[in-house]
């Protein structure tokens, strides 16, 4: 191993290390408390997106077991740089979350084609005015499920449509600031958490904080997936596992003008965005 390399693994080391991430989170509860601010979310819902629709019921039910306020903001689809494939990702997303629904037991109901774009703006017009609202989660909800069950939706006004877009540029503006791209993401204390099967990661942070009310359910809302055991295929043959690797999360700001690919000391070879955020 050479000099850079030996001096540029550990340097990662350090950087995804436990005791760096636990600093990190002494370090944002700190300032939370200097600034006497409740333990808060900030939750960036994606009306087209089926993650979106479970996260939301996901955080219902968060906001009822921990002490912490769920700050709502409605954000687009992502840019075409991030979403190269648009149609594949929506189908893959739904039959996804048609999973997801069916293990979580939060309801979602796959049309069978993706809802023309008019619907997520006659929805954004709805909630626009309404993000503030104690009740907001559950808005969510109730308009996602019309959303998604192909209910009549009348098509947003000229005026509602201004409130939707504002709502966007809004919404988007924030999830850029922090970082972040996708719908269906919740950010807290500096870290990111993706949609209802990564919820148990952020349900586990909040209960070290001493968030969780008395007398809530122990189980979490998403249970964690269980690691398989065992030992391989009896003919000894291995298992071929296909991994995707992102090694970083690129620049919102800064789209990645094609993928760069690294050889690892296997041979193997992996792709990243040449313009990565670290």
């Amino acid at each position: 191993m050479s000099i850079k390399t030996a001096i540029a693994s550990n340097i990662a080391a350090l950087w995804t290390s436990e005791k760096r991430l636990l600093a990190e989170r002494r370090r944002a509860e700190t300032q939370r408390r200097k600034r006497s601010e409740p333990h808060g979310i900030d939750y960036f819902h994606q009306i087209d997106d089926p993650y979106s629709h479970l996260a939301a019921q996901g955080l219902l039910q968060l906001q009822a077991r921990y002490e912490v306020k769920v700050r709502v903001h409605l954000v687009p689809p992502p840019a075409d740089w991030a979403a190269p494939e648009r149609a594949l990702l929506q189908a893959y997303a739904r039959l996804d979350a048609t999973r997801l629904s069916e293990k979580s037991a939060l309801p979602f109901l796959d049309p069978g084609a993706q809802p023309v774009f008019s619907r997520a703006e006659a929805a954004a017009a709805e909630l626009a005015d309404r993000l503030q609202a104690p009740d907001i989660l559950t808005r969510l909800i109730d308009v996602g499920t019309r959303f998604w069950s192909g209910e009549t939706m009348p098509g947003p006004t000229p005026q509602g449509a201004a409130k939707a877009s504002a709502a966007w540029a809004d919404g988007e503006a924030t999830r850029t600031a922090l970082g972040h791209f996708l719908g269906a993401v919740m950010h807290y204390g500096g870290e990111w958490y993706w949609g209802i099967d990564r919820l148990h990661y952020l349900e586990a942070r909040l209960t070290e904080l001493g968030c969780r009310r008395a007398g809530g359910p122990a189980h979490p809302i998403y249970a964690e997936p269980l690691v398989p055991a065992g030992h391989g295929a009896p003919n000894g043959e291995r298992p071929v596992l296909h991994y995707y690797l992102s090694s970083a999360v690129p620049t919102p700001t800064s789209p990645p003008s094609g993928p760069r690919r690294w050889r690892t000391p296997m041979g193997r070879s992996f792709a990243c965005a040449t313009s990565c955020r670290w």
